[in-house]
C-alpha cells in the first residue's frame, strides 16, 4: 500500500491518481495496534503530501536537546556515584581514626601508657621475661635467652633485630620482634614483662585462647592450666576416630598385601 504524509502529521493511503496535481486518498488510523484505512475518500494536492512525516525546527531542536541532556545526566550520575564512593572511603577512614583515638583515650592505662612504659623498661633494662605467641603455641622465656641478633649463614651476629611497636583500630598496642634485622619475613607477637609473676599470669591467659592440640595440652599441663573439658572431650573424640580410621585402612592394606604374597609361588630351590 502506497502511503503519504501531510505536514500536520496525518497519514493517508493513496487510492488513485485524480489528475496530474491531485491524489484520491483515505486517512489511515490505528486500531488495536494495526493500521486501517477509514473515513471518506478525499482529494489532496500532490505538493501537500510527503514520503515521511515532517518535523518542525522546534521538534528537532528539542529532540536534540533531550538527547544531549540525557547524555549529560548519565555522565553526571556516574560522577556523583564515584564521588559518593570516595566520600564513603574517606568517612570510613575518619571513623577508624576517630574510633582509635577514642579507644586510646578511654583506656589509656591499658593501651597507650602501658606501651610507652614498656618502652622505658626496654631502654632501662628492666625487661626480664618474654612471651612469644607462635602459631602452634605460646613460649615463655627469660629475656636474656632471647636472640635479638640478626645472624648470617655462619651464625655470626651482624646486627640487632627490630623490636617494633604496632597498633590497630582498637587502640591496642603490641610489641613484635622481627625475624630478621631488616624487618623481612614477618614477626612474632611478643609480650614483655618485668616480673615472672606477671608473665605467668599472662601465659595462662594466652594458653586458653589457642585451639586444643597435643602441643597445647602439654603446655597447659606444664603451667597448670585447666583447659575447657568439653573442648578436650571433642578433641579426644576426633583423635580417636582418626586413629581408628587409620588402623582400619592399614589393616585393609595388610590384608591385601597378604593376599598378594600368598599368590606368589614359593621357590622350590630354597
Amino acid at each position: 500500500m502506497n502511503t503519504k504524509f501531510t505536514k500536520d502529521g496525518h497519514k493517508y493511503a493513496i487510492i488513485s491518481e485524480l489528475n496530474d496535481s491531485q491524489y484520491i486518498v483515505q486517512e489511515i488510523y490505528i486500531s488495536n495496534g494495526e493500521e486501517i484505512s477509514a473515513g471518506p475518500n478525499i482529494a489532496i494536492k500532490k505538493s501537500l503530501l510527503f514520503d515521511s512525516p515532517l518535523e518542525t525546527w522546534k521538534e528537532t531542536y528539542f529532540a536534540n536537546m533531550e538527547s544531549e541532556w540525557e547524555k549529560k545526566r548519565i555522565t553526571m550520575e556516574k560522577e556523583i556515584e564515584e564521588q559518593e564512593k570516595k566520600l564513603k572511603k574517606e568517612q570510613n577512614k575518619m571513623y577508624i581514626h576517630t574510633k582509635t583515638l577514642q579507644n586510646m583515650c578511654s583506656d589509656l592505662d591499658r593501651n597507650g601508657r602501658l606501651a610507652f612504659i614498656r618502652l622505658l623498661d626496654f631502654l632501662s633494662g628492666n625487661i626480664k621475661w618474654v612471651i612469644h605467641r607462635r602459631y602452634d603455641k605460646p613460649v615463655l622465656i627469660p629475656f636474656d635467652e632471647l636472640d635479638l641478633y640478626d645472624r648470617n649463614c655462619w651464625g655470626n651476629a651482624e646486627g640487632m633485630k627490630l623490636i617494633t611497636l604496632y597498633g590497630n583500630t582498637k587502640g591496642d598496642m603490641l610489641y613484635n620482634i622481627d625475624k630478621y634485622g631488616d624487618g623481612s619475613c614477618g614477626s612474632q607477637e611478643t609480650y614483655v614483662f618485668c616480673y615472672e609473676e606477671d608473665a605467668l599470669l599472662e601465659m595462662k591467659r594466652i594458653i586458653k585462647e589457642y585451639s586444643i592440640s597435643h602441643v597445647i595440652i602439654e603446655v597447659a599441663e606444664k603451667y597448670g592450666v585447666e583447659l575447657d573439658k568439653e573442648k578436650l572431650r571433642e578433641f579426644y573424640k576426633k583423635e580417636r576416630e582418626s586413629c581408628e580410621k587409620q588402623i582400619r585402612e592399614h589393616e585393609e592394606k595388610i590384608e591385601k598385601l597378604t593376599e598378594t604374597l600368598n599368590k606368589i609361588p614359593s621357590n622350590k630351590n630354597d
